[in-house]
């Protein structure tokens, strides 16, 4: 280590002194100072729309906590329909993984979709294996990254019979016609 001469700390202290802010001449700002953004938070910097999917319900469980959310899935049809409510265009990314273990995923099906606001989009699926199991999850994108939108997970459970929003789809074919992915 080095040693400081007396005049060396002498002057580091007068300069320390007369840079420092004494409480006569402190005065504070009058505006609050300007914001960058959203740095180290999670969350979209602009306001984004809410995202809606038909027919999901809940597993059975013992535990709240535990509790998932299914989406009953017609083998011979298989289709989703989502809503997207906003003041502005929004898009949607879906994705389907096929799930084997516990760390283990396989994308399945992967597709972005700009839907019309306030109108039902319905989803045609690619056929699956009913044996295996599948985690649907859609995101509202904010600015393309759907980190920091709005998603909504839940497991596909394959049935036998047209499930409710089939039928749903069905009785209003003729609107959902042009809304159909």
């Amino acid at each position: 280590m080095f040693r400081l001469s007396k005049l060396t700390i002498a002057l580091l202290t007068s300069l320390l002194a007369a840079n420092s802010v004494s409480a006569n001449n402190f005065k504070p700002q009058e505006s609050p100072p300007p914001r960058k953004g959203a740095q180290g938070t999670r969350g979209c910097g602009i306001p984004i729309g809410s995202l809606f999917l038909y027919g999901i319900g809940n597993q059975t469980s013992t535990s709240a906590l535990t509790q998932q959310l299914t989406l009953e899935i017609n083998t011979s049809l298989p289709q989703i329909l989502f809503q997207v409510v906003s003041e502005r265009e929004e898009s949607v990314k879906i994705t389907i993984n096929e799930i084997q273990g516990k760390f283990q995923r396989f994308l399945v099906f992967e597709q972005v979709i700009y839907p019309k606001n306030h109108e039902y989009t319905v989803v045609n699926l690619p056929q699956l294996h009913s044996n295996k199991s599948y985690l649907l999850t859609l995101n509202l994108l904010c600015q393309g990254r759907p980190q920091y939108g709005k998603t909504i997970n839940t497991w596909l459970s394959w049935v036998n019979y047209p499930t409710q929003v089939n039928l749903f789809i069905q009785s209003q074919s003729r609107k959902l016609d042009e809304n159909q992915y």
